[in-house]
């Protein structure tokens, strides 16, 4: 959703509230773990607007000073080493509740090499060290699936990272399916 829904979002929440009043409804952002917005999602989002918890995911990082996209244009070392500080610096910031599709950069970045291997790691660790949840989005599922030197496989979750994981003691969340009637999924 854009900023410009989150009013609508946080009004639906509260009447779904009054009318449901024996169901427990949580307010939470799924939020881009962009540094330059952490104050907003602390004094904003969590503070002015008692949001219930925040979730983090690195949909864009800067490459060569724009934004770009995770879905795209993450295809180089450099993109993959940005996601990967990105994501540290939401697991270590402890403003959010989880970390979303932690292994999105496989939609771009398709060798599975020592690089992918090192920044899973890093990211793995950090999530480790600070108890920090992560989700294994099966989101992916929906989508076309891409081709890799490897072969056919789907751009997200990232079976390779997941099986480092397995490794770590961390907490995993499973989102399993289509989070809209609505979307269109390929």
């Amino acid at each position: 959703m854009s900023m410009s829904q989150r009013d609508e979002y946080l009004s639906a929440i509260e009447k779904a509230r009054i009318q449901f009043p024996n169901l427990k409804l949580l307010k939470a952002f799924e939020c881009e773990a962009d540094e330059t917005l952490f104050s907003y999602f602390k004094e904003e989002l969590l503070g002015r607007l008692q949001t219930d918890y925040l979730i983090a995911g690195v949909h864009y990082f800067k490459k060569n000073g724009e934004w770009a996209g995770s879905l795209s244009e993450l295809n180089d070392l450099d993109s993959l080493k940005e996601f990967t500080r990105l994501t540290i610096t939401a697991i270590e910031s402890k403003i959010f509740k989880f970390i979303a599709h932690p292994d999105l950069f496989g939609a771009g970045y398709l060798e599975w090499d020592q690089n992918t291997i090192s920044c899973s790691r890093d990211i793995l660790e950090a999530a480790q060290s600070m108890k920090m949840p992560l989700e294994i989005n099966g989101l992916g599922f929906w989508k076309n699936k891409i081709m890799t030197p490897d072969g056919e496989r789907h751009m997200y979750p990232l079976e390779k990272f997941w099986e480092l994981a397995s490794e770590y003691n961390i907490e995993v969340i499973a989102k399993l399916r289509r989070t809209s009637p609505k979307a269109d999924y390929k």
